[in-house]
């Protein structure tokens, strides 16, 4: 299992921290473009209705220091749909964890639009 503090070596000005196409790293770059790249597809989604990753996950090595590794099977969640992807709001959930978690956002977004 890589380990980006024990890898990590200056290339030029980049850093180069050893997980490049790991499933941790792909994660990241996912999350990152989603909320940062405004010709992915999913921006609308995500950055395009004001989701952002928070200062210190701009970072690889800090995202990996605060999530992890990985695991198998698993995918990033943010618990809170309306929240920033950043340390407190993020976990690596299943793929039921994330569909109920969708599901309790949209039945509390209806019930608050209801009113009195």
């Amino acid at each position: 299992m890589p380990n980006p503090s024990n890898t990590i070596r200056k290339r030029g000005r980049q850093p180069t921290h050893g997980m490049w196409g790991t499933p941790t790293y792909q994660s990241w770059r996912g999350m990152f473009d989603r909320c940062c790249n405004l010709k992915n597809k999913n921006y609308g989604l995500y950055g395009g209705r004001g989701i952002k990753v928070c200062d210190r996950w701009r970072s690889f090595q800090n995202f990996f220091e605060d999530m992890g590794e990985k695991p198998a099977g698993l995918s990033l969640d943010r618990r809170d749909n309306d929240g920033n992807y950043e340390p407190g709001n993020c976990r690596w959930a299943t793929r039921s964890q994330q569909q109920s978690n969708q599901q309790r956002q949209r039945l509390t977004r209806s019930l608050a639009s209801c009113g009195p």
